[in-house]
Formats: C-alpha cells, structure tokens, sequence
C-alpha cells in the first residue's frame, strides 16, 4: 500500500529513471538557437549562448530545478523548469504511469490553450516555453485506458518558467495568509464564471470533472478500501481520542462509502450550468506562493495538473482543509467563506455556496480515508509532522480528529437527501 505512505519509495525510483533539466524529451542537450526564439517571443534581444544547471529535485511524478542561461552580453537569465517523461515513471505500471502522464498534459495544455486567463487576472508565473511530447497519450481520467503504446521513449513534456522569487510557501498557515490563497484562486474561478464555450473547451482539453480528489478520476480501489480503513484508523487513534469519540462515529467509514456516488455526482457541474467555472483542483498551501515583502498581496498559483470544470468551493474546502490548524478553522472558517465570495464578486448565494463547501468537504474526506488512512498511526503523523506538502489531516491528530468531527456532521445534514435517491 504504497500510495498511503509518504512516497519516498516512489520518489527513490523516480529519481532512479529521471533525465536530468539540462537535456530535453529527446535525451540531447538544450539547442540555445531555440531557446534564443523562446526568449525572443517574450521581448528579449540577448542571444543565449550556453546553459548550466543550478540545482534540480526529483519528485514523485517530475523533475523540477532551475538553469542559468549565458547570454551573448554577459549576462544570465534564470529558469524553473519542470520535466516529466514516461521513462521517469516508468516502475509503475500502465494505468498509474499514463495517469502521471495525463496529469502533466493536463498542465501543459492550461498554460498552452487557456492563455485569456492570465489576460483575465488569474496569476501565476510566466510560462516561457513548452516542449510537448505527449501526443502517444490519449483519453482522459475516468475514461477507458487504452492499450499502452509501442513506444514511450521520447514521450513527456517539460516547462519553462518564470522563477518565483520574494514569495514563501507553507503549512500550517495563519487565516489572513490563506485568504491571499483563496483571493487567488477566486480570480480563476470568476475569470471562468459561467463561460459556457470556455469552460466546454475545458471539458473537452482538460480534466473533467476538475479535482484531484474527483471520484470520477479516482482507482475504484480507493472507494472499496474506506471500510476497512476507517476501522484501521478507529484502532490505532484509539487512544489519541477524547473517551467517546469514536464511539459516537461507528460507522463513519460505511456512510461515506455510501454517499460518495452522490456527493460526487452534486459536484460535478456540465460546462452549462450555473456556477460552474474552472477549479484549480489541487489547491494545498504548497501550490500558492504567498508575498514576502511585495506590497502586492496577491499570492501566485501553481500547479495544474487538475484544473478543469467544477464549483469554486471544492477548492476552498480542501484549501481550508489543508492549510489550517483546528482553532483557527474553528474561528476563521465562516469569515474566510464570506471574504471568498466577496473576492469571487460573482453570483453564488451564500447558502448554496455552504452547501458546495460541505459537500466538498465529504468528498474530500472520501478521498482522505479511501487513499490514505488505512496506513495512518500516531507514529506515521510523527514521521510526517514537519512535511508542509502533506495535508495537515495526515500528520496532525488533533486536524485528522477535526477533520472527522466535520464529516460526520456533514453526512448527517445531507444523509436524508441521500436516502430519499438512493
């Protein structure tokens, strides 16, 4: 059960197949002819004469780090660049390594094919280039997988962008630092509100529905496993737990299990419909860059490898989720959806939009338990306490502990509903 881990061992044998930044797909060095062009289209005059790697970090699923650029003035100019290639990911198997795939297809095609967003006011940095290699990946998530090509050898795709500096990143984080988040991640959602031929050339370009936690996307596995793993973390937080607590959540597991069809389903707007927009879907506090010392406030997103059509609230609630210690939740939570949808300015009614925040949150939750909790202990929250990249409901007890207080309230709102269509 590696993927409830904290993918260490993915990471080693990523890092095992991984090409380095310095060479392109195709395995040979950077042509600095191309990347004079590339930099020409963005208003420099410089030649590029050479590049040299800076540093570089595998990750489970890419291999991301940063290139000096020489210039024929004397100069340099500094890129983040990020790589992805099927021989990276090549220990897992087909469906799990076409999924990586079509994560970063997902990214590139974003900044590729959606560039009226950033003329919109949606921030993130300046992407400089991108070299595509992934035509050989066909479909979407949740759809058929086809049979594995014949041939993955020059397959990936690899970014050039603008290095983000003066900015920091984090988790946990204070209220006022994730209402910069959810500013941000407002300005995509009302830069796609309701924009029917936009958000259909979503659908049809980028994941749908948008999510990483989506169910649609998600193995089947995951939903069979919930059971079980509610049962697993019941016994070992056991003693983690106020006397009683679990007790008063028997069935947890069960219910979300039951549930999860519908609250999916509820999350799932077509192009047409009202509220929709494009969700960032993977909105964690490590996928913003909050400003250090700019006088703008506005923090940059990154990240989008999940985007496509949803409700606004999905990513507020794995945000919130993700970011915030209990106490601050607990008294931020009502304000922080309110200065939400005051920076969306769009027309989302304030009950309706709690609904999609308490829906997403049990679909998150689903997400949580059916991936992740059935290797949770104490000692694995230890283990993991000082990673700001993993959600505070894995490394955290009193978050996890939170976490499920919310869920079971929530289920119990909506469990009449549920019954009425199930």
């Amino acid at each position: 059960m590696a993927a409830q881990h904290d993918m260490s061992a993915d990471i080693k044998l990523a890092e095992q197949n991984a090409s380095s930044i310095i060479l392109g797909i195709d395995g040979a060095p950077h042509d600095p002819q191309k990347l004079t062009a590339m930099l020409r289209e963005h208003g420099m005059a410089q030649t590029v004469i050479s590049c040299e790697l800076v540093h570089e970090l595998a990750q489970p699923n890419s291999i991301t780090g940063a290139l000096d650029l020489a210039l024929d003035d004397g100069s340099t100019k500094r890129l983040f660049v990020k790589k992805m290639t099927a021989a990276q990911v090549a220990h897992k198997a087909w469906n799990d390594r076409r999924r990586s795939l079509l994560y970063m297809r997902n990214e590139v095609r974003f900044y590729s094919e959606f560039p009226e967003l950033k003329e919109r006011g949606v921030r993130y940095p300046t992407v400089y280039g991108v070299e595509d290699q992934l035509e050989k990946v066909t479909g979407q998530l949740g759809g058929a997988v086809p049979e594995e090509p014949s041939d993955l050898s020059k397959c990936g795709a690899l970014l050039w962008m603008e290095p983000v500096l003066g900015y920091d990143q984090g988790s946990p984080l204070p209220a006022d630092k994730s209402a910069l988040i959810l500013s941000a991640v407002a300005r995509l959602h009302s830069a796609s509100w309701e924009d029917t031929n936009l958000l259909k050339r979503a659908s049809e370009r980028l994941q749908h529905p948008g999510g990483s936690f989506a169910l649609k996307i998600r193995n089947p596995a995951e939903l069979e496993k919930i059971v079980a793993n509610w049962e697993t973390f019941v016994k070992n937080f056991a003693e983690e737990a106020p006397a009683g607590f679990f007790e008063k959540r028997v069935n947890l597991g069960e219910r979300l299990r039951r549930a999860a069809p519908w609250v999916a389903a509820q999350l799932a707007p077509a192009p047409s419909d009202k509220h929709a927009c494009l969700v960032h879907g993977d909105l964690k506090a490590m996928n913003a860059f909050l400003p250090r010392d700019n006088p703008d406030p506005d923090a940059l997103l990154i990240d989008f490898a999940s985007t496509g059509v949803g409700y606004g609230m999905a990513d507020v609630a794995m945000h919130l989720t993700h970011a915030l210690m209990p106490g601050d939740l607990r008294t931020h939570e009502a304000d922080l959806l309110q200065r939400y949808l005051r920076f969306l300015g769009q027309d989302y009614d304030s009950k309706l939009a709690r609904r999609h925040y308490e829906l997403a949150t049990i679909d998150y939750g689903r997400f949580v338990l059916g991936r992740f909790w059935g290797a949770a202990s104490p000692d694995s929250f230890w283990e993991k306490r000082h990673k700001s990249n993993v959600a505070l409901v894995h490394r955290n007890v009193p978050a996890a502990l939170h976490f499920v207080e919310r869920l079971d309230a929530y289920l119990a709102k909506y469990e009449g509903e549920i019954s009425l269509i199930t």
